[in-house]
């Protein structure tokens, strides 16, 4: 009996060892079309009509580039406002609370680089303003960083979330405060 139980427990950790070793799943692979999205999202001067013929093509507001970024990071990244403007008005919008690989959101990117009108449309459409990416940044603290008071103002406007309160210790002194019985 104890050889079975070793037996298993073996196994399981052999088992659990190569499960862990398994690297991460990879995004499905970009389309054609999801290709020629992000390529025009990434032109300083990219179309409007010319984007949205590209998502009526079959581009997926969903799809993932090599670095975690959504159309909707890329699109906040480069200040493009009236992209953002049109797909936050759609059913479909996109989640503007999706982190890339260094856990920047469509927020940060916009606050990074000065593109409040873009910052105040994600506020609107309830993007979160105290997400953190991996170097613990916000988007408040990447507008304080470029020196944007109006950005800085409008983010700061906005409350934290309530932070997580540890429970009381419990101790093992008892209560002496005296009790009265009512008659």
């Amino acid at each position: 009996m104890k050889t079975a139980i070793m037996y298993v427990t073996f196994a399981l950790s052999i088992a659990f060892f190569c499960a862990a070793a398994q690297p991460a799943a990879k995004p499905p692979a970009l389309t054609p079309e999801d290709k020629q999205l992000f390529a025009e999202l990434k032109k300083p001067d990219a179309n409007k009509d010319r984007v949205s013929y590209i998502v009526k093509s079959g581009a997926s507001l969903t799809a993932v580039d090599k670095d975690g970024k959504t159309p909707l990071i890329v699109a906040a990244e480069m200040g493009h406002a009236l992209v953002v403007d049109a797909w936050l008005r759609t059913k479909a919008k996109p989640d503007v609370n999706i982190q890339d690989k260094t856990g920047m959101t469509a927020m940060m990117y916009a606050a990074k680089n000065g593109f409040r009108e873009v910052v105040a449309m994600l506020l609107s459409n309830n993007a979160d303003a105290w997400l953190k990416d991996v170097d613990g940044k916000t988007a408040f603290i990447y507008a304080t960083e470029r020196g944007d008071e109006e950005t800085i103002t409008m983010l700061a406007s906005i409350p934290k979330p309530a932070e997580k309160k540890e429970a009381a210790p419990v101790t093992s002194k008892t209560n002496k405060t005296a009790t009265t019985k009512k008659k």
